[in-house]
């Protein structure tokens, strides 16, 4: 497992990363494969092998992003996973499980990015927040918006285009803003 320390530096790791901003930790467990991606961490990412982050696949114009914003926020990734032009935002946990295909423009973020407030020092505190988990073999398309504090169970699958809001059933699909149940996954 090799281990990135980083200090306001741009790098070219595994021909996978090319910036690189902050002082978090960054684990790779095995093979890494992909391009381009921007990476802002003052926490921690974990990222397992025979993963595949893509920037701008297909000609899409969609940048792989993985940024944690506080000491304690944590993007786990787990082995086999396919990130296609996807941005993550995690200010607690994001964690993602073996085998999950994210399509491009999708974006994951466990935070509210922001305070509504009137005065400019409360909406400069951190935003509300709760972990993200994605289970394994999730298949979520292209254009998706997932939100905090939300579970997508094992074997499902996220309609292109659909905002999760609340938690999602295995062996299921999802669709629309929000996005809803719309039937179950039969063998």
């Amino acid at each position: 497992m090799s281990i990135l320390r980083n200090i306001l530096r741009a790098r070219r790791t595994n021909n996978v990363f090319t910036t690189i901003i902050g002082r978090g930790e960054i684990m790779i467990a095995g093979k890494l494969s992909g391009n381009d991606v921007y990476v802002r961490n003052d926490g921690k990412i974990s990222i397992g092998t025979g993963v595949w982050l893509n920037s701008y696949p297909n000609g899409c114009t969609f940048r792989t992003a993985l940024n944690t914003y506080l000491p304690e926020a944590t993007i786990v990734i787990g082995n086999r996973c396919k990130i296609n032009g996807t941005i993550i935002h995690a200010n607690e946990l994001v964690e993602i499980g073996e085998d999950v295909r994210i399509g491009p423009g999708t974006v994951i973020c466990d935070n509210d990015s922001h305070r509504v407030a009137l005065s400019v020092e409360d909406r400069a505190k951190s935003p509300a927040s709760a972990p993200i988990c994605i289970e394994e073999n999730v298949w979520i398309g292209m254009n998706c918006i997932v939100l905090k504090g939300v579970t997508i169970g094992k074997n499902t699958i996220i309609a292109a285009g659909s905002v999760v809001t609340k938690n999602c059933e295995d062996n299921s699909i999802y669709a629309g803003n929000p996005a809803k149940f719309v039937k179950k996954i039969e063998e």
